[in-house]
């Protein structure tokens, strides 16, 4: 695929992600907690028609996959839950957003948000012991070590540098083959009376904002939906969920988020003008 044909392909998929905004409406139902709320969660298509039929996998034991990690890498269980904080984690709530945050995580988790994290960990964990057995360096120093390399490499290839991404820039062995799928966007109808009280303070304060004629309603609107925010809700919050988006690919990621980025710095210089009476 051609870079013109990604690029109109990435505005295409960023104008598909503008209809499921929340807006003012959704956002002043956040805040006071009243009737129902759209919410998003990202993951591969497998893991998508899964929730929508079985609904989340909550709770789960981190561990459960943690350990079966350490076996495949052939690592210490012991070492690996000292490297890795979420294997000790017991997940009881789904992670949700809006539309536009909830996107990263379909296109960055290719095995989903938990085994994603733990494979980049225990995947650089191997390599700080190889390095630790070739130096004489302590684990702890080799390990540190390896994350280090692994932001310069990323730098060097002109890669993003995330946790997830930073084996793949150090190009280390990976014993989960990458799926052959692509990622899809879950929208949950969700009772507002379950929200989080700190999400739904969030709301309260930035609609101050909106209601006080400090900022507009393009900017309540980008500072809202493309501003990172984990929702965490429990199961029975869910009233029902279906598939709104599917075939996201990996590719998409950078060029919608650079899309999203300029409509964000637009909302923000349109009030730095009106400020200055621009």
């Amino acid at each position: 695929m051609s870079i013109g044909t990604r690029e109109y392909t990435a505005k295409l998929r960023f104008e598909e992600l503008k209809r499921y905004l929340h807006t003012p409406t959704d956002i002043e139902d956040i805040a006071h907690r009243r009737g129902t709320i759209r919410l998003y969660h990202g993951c591969p298509e497998s893991y998508a028609d899964l929730i929508v039929k079985y609904g989340p996998r909550v709770p789960y034991n981190v561990a459960d996959t943690a350990y079966f990690l350490a076996k495949l890498y052939d690592v210490r269980w012991i070492e690996f839950r000292r490297y890795a904080y979420r294997a000790r984690e017991v997940v009881d709530k789904v992670s949700t957003s809006t539309a536009p945050v909830a996107s990263r995580w379909a296109w960055t988790f290719p095995y989903g948000e938990i085994l994603t994290d733990l494979n980049a960990h225990v995947r650089m964990l191997v390599a700080a012991k190889q390095l630790r057995d070739a130096s004489g360096m302590k684990l702890d120093d080799a390990y540190e070590e390896v994350w280090t390399r692994a932001i310069k490499a990323a730098h060097e290839k002109g890669m993003r540098y995330s946790t997830e991404a930073a084996p793949d820039a150090l190009s280390l062995p990976n014993k989960i083959p990458l799926p052959k799928q692509s990622g899809a966007l879950v929208e949950f109808i969700a009772k507002s009376s379950l929200i989080p009280d700190h999400v739904a303070h969030n709301a309260q304060t930035i609609l101050e904002y909106y209601h006080s004629g400090e900022i507009t309603q393009q900017e309540l609107m980008a500072s809202w939906n493309y501003v990172y925010i984990d929702i965490k809700i429990k199961p029975d919050a869910i009233i029902s969920s279906h598939i709104i988006i599917r075939g996201m690919q990996y590719w998409e990621e950078d060029l919608v988020e650079e899309i999203i980025r300029k409509e964000y710095v637009s909302a923000q210089e349109g009030e730095y003008n009106r400020n200055k009476g621009g």
